[in-house]
């Protein structure tokens, strides 16, 4: 299974301020809510979801702590990007320690994607 945070906006009032337990690094500081999503690498089917947990307090690792990990078999890892840096027994990411530098070297630092689908603000301007 491959797993990752993704981000889902939710209507705020005014403008994104900081410290806000919602806002999302990923849609420059407007809240959202995010959850953990885990598709089977072999079928592509949706086989967990996670959350809803607000964007801004809980990281991709927080979220995979809280629940999945404790989920997980001895032996069994899951695959991931480098928001899931630690606990290489659980994960299987470009950054973690039990990957071989040959491999580290091909994947390159990683990235963030994200899919805004045309959503518009009250005022007119591109939302999230």
């Amino acid at each position: 299974m491959t797993i990752d945070g993704t981000d889902f906006c939710i209507p705020q009032k005014g403008a994104a301020k900081k410290g806000n337990a919602f806002a999302s690094h990923k849609y420059a500081g407007k809240s959202a809510l995010r959850y953990e999503l885990g598709v089977d690498i072999l079928a592509g089917n949706l086989v967990w979801i996670q959350g809803p947990y607000p964007a801004g307090k809980y990281t991709d690792i927080k979220i995979f702590n809280k629940v999945l990990r404790h989920f997980l078999e001895p032996g069994e890892r899951v695959e991931a990007d480098e928001g899931y840096r630690s606990h290489p027994d659980k994960i299987k990411c470009p950054g973690n320690d039990a990957n071989p530098a040959e491999n580290r070297a091909m994947q390159g630092d990683g990235g963030v994607f994200v899919v805004c689908i045309g959503r518009k603000d009250g005022d007119g301007s591109e939302g999230c």
